[in-house]
């Protein structure tokens, strides 16, 4: 024959089962709230590396692109007929 629950048991139960879902809840939105704060974090650090790959990048680009001007002039000059 099956045992009866009495109410106390039942209710001590039921706060067991909502301090579960409480403390689970708690620790979602810490963990939540740790992913956000740790990808500000790592943006910020991502962001600056981006910026700094782009100003060696604009640097040989310059670079490139004043060789390429004084080649461009130095071809101009030679194909000149002489005067």
């Amino acid at each position: 024959m099956g045992k009866k629950v009495s109410r106390a048991a039942k209710a001590k139960g039921e706060g067991q089962f909502a301090g579960a879902i409480n403390k689970s809840a708690k620790q979602i939105w810490l963990a939540g709230l740790g992913a956000f704060s740790k990808a500000q974090d790592e943006g910020n650090r991502v962001f600056n590396s981006l910026v700094k790959e782009g100003e060696r990048a604009q640097r040989r680009a310059r670079k490139v692109a004043r060789k390429a001007r004084a080649d461009a002039a130095k071809l101009l000059k030679d194909l000149r007929p002489p005067r």
